[in-house]
């Protein structure tokens, strides 16, 4: 079972029980709680420069990529603006900052009373999906 102060926070561990039960409500905690850390990473991280490079037209290659200081807010090379905090928590979010039951790949989820999640906006529907 997946619920509970005393749940995993190994994913490996949570990874080799074959059935794990959890809440919609565990999962919508740990996924406020992740957002919540990667919008702290992201005002204190690193950030690469995403802003066109003018002139020059390759797709989505067409970017500085220049990696800039997190006190930064203008890029050193080409002095485009620093993307918003929400945009670098957005990527640290899906890049890394995750809670273990999302850092483990299920063969098979079966979600219980469905209607809990008919609202995308919601932090339970943004956990499962």
């Amino acid at each position: 079972q997946y619920h509970g102060s005393k749940r995993l926070k190994d994913a490996l561990q949570l990874a080799d029980f074959d059935v794990v039960v959890t809440t919609y409500s565990i999962l919508g905690v740990e996924y406020g709680y992740a957002k919540k850390e990667a919008e702290r990473a992201a005002a204190t991280a690193e950030w690469t420069c995403t802003n066109p490079v003018k002139g020059v037209d390759l797709g989505e290659w067409n970017a500085c990529r220049a990696v800039n200081p997190a006190g930064k807010e203008l890029c050193m090379r080409c002095e485009g603006h620093k993307p918003s905090l929400g945009v670098l928590a957005d990527q640290l979010r899906k890049a890394s900052v995750k809670p273990p039951c999302e850092k483990v790949f299920w063969h098979r989820i079966v979600l219980d009373e469905s209607h809990y999640i008919k609202n995308s906006s919601a932090q339970w529907s943004k956990a499962c999906l």
